[in-house]
């Protein structure tokens, strides 16, 4: 088991190969719930998420069941972790989609700020080059480096 804490957020990762290990990663649970009051932590259960990541299914998904509480956790195919979109086939697809968005979202901004449309006006105003590369250029260059890791 990994257990990796940064500011306020906690992971807990194991390798899980046969029940025996569902076991051990459940214990792992249990025993992370009794150490939270020692050190003055709260978990927020309704954020807490369990997600497979590899495409090997041994059958374990549909057989293992974890919780923090009483309360079951519920699988998840994406999570958002200090910015990255993280999915369960750790590909950065849903990264990139969600970089678009957000390019495209601001070239909507902009062409909705300018009165003057026209191709000759927009091609020469500096404004809409540093627009362009302040708002736009940004989202598609995080895109593309994501690609290339």
């Amino acid at each position: 088991m990994f257990f990796f804490k940064f500011a306020d957020d906690t992971k807990i990762c194991s390798r899980i190969c046969n029940c025996d290990d569902v076991q051990k990663l459940q214990e792992d649970l249990n025993t992370l719930q009794e150490w939270a009051p020692t050190w003055q932590i709260k978990f927020n259960i309704q954020k807490c998420k369990v997600m497979r990541v590899g495409d090997s299914d041994s059958g374990l998904k549909r057989v293992s069941e974890y919780s923090m509480g009483n309360q079951k956790l519920e699988y998840c195919d994406t999570e958002r972790d200090l910015g990255v979109i993280m999915s369960t086939n750790l590909k950065v697809e849903s990264q990139c989609n969600e970089a678009c968005l957000k390019a495209n979202r601001m070239l909507g901004l902009i062409k909705r700020t300018f009165v003057v449309k026209t191709p000759e006006v927009m091609l020469n105003l500096s404004t809409s080059r540093i627009l362009h590369i302040c708002l736009v250029s940004t989202f598609l260059r995080k895109c593309s480096t994501d690609s290339l890791e």
